[in-house]
């Protein structure tokens, strides 16, 4: 289960990181990978 989460967040990160995300900005990103990483 873990494993497909990491797998589903990576693919938003790229998703975003290519423009594909219009939702997301990079301070948004930054947010989401500092709360992941607390959560580990």
């Amino acid at each position: 289960m873990r494993d497909d989460y990491l797998r589903a967040s990576d693919r938003i990160i790229l998703d975003a990181r290519a423009g594909k995300l219009g939702g997301f900005t990079l301070d948004t990103l930054a947010d989401l990978e500092a709360k992941d990483d607390a959560n580990d």
